[in-house]
C-alpha cells in the first residue's frame, strides 16, 4: 500500500480526496475529528451504493452533531460508523 500525505493548505486537497475515493473498489476507512463536508459525505454514500465497504470514525463533538450529514446512513447501508470521545 502506498501512502501519500496532503495538507489543507494545498488548494486541491478536496479534489485529491474525491479522486482517491473514486478509485476505491472494496474498502474506505475515514478517521477524522470533524466531518462536516456534505459533498464528501455524499461521495461515501455513493461508494456504498457501488458495494464499497465504508467505515467512518469521528469525534463526539458539536460540530459533527450539528452538521447536515446523516451519519446513520453509513450503518444503514452496511458500513460502520462510530463517534469517539466526549466533545
Amino acid at each position: 500500500m502506498k501512502i501519500n500525505t496532503y495538507f489543507t493548505k494545498d488548494k486541491k486537497v478536496k479534489k485529491i480526496i474525491i479522486d482517491q475515493l473514486d478509485k476505491a473498489s472494496s474498502h474506505v476507512c475515514v478517521a477524522v475529528a470533524w466531518f462536516t463536508d456534505i459533498p464528501l459525505f455524499n461521495k461515501l454514500i455513493e461508494l456504498q451504493k457501488r458495494s464499497v465497504h465504508v467505515e467512518v470514525i469521528i469525534t463526539n463533538h458539536e460540530f459533527n452533531q450539528s452538521c447536515a450529514n446523516n451519519f446513520s446512513l453509513i450503518n444503514e447501508n452496511g458500513g460502520f460508523f462510530a463517534e469517539v470521545g466526549n466533545d
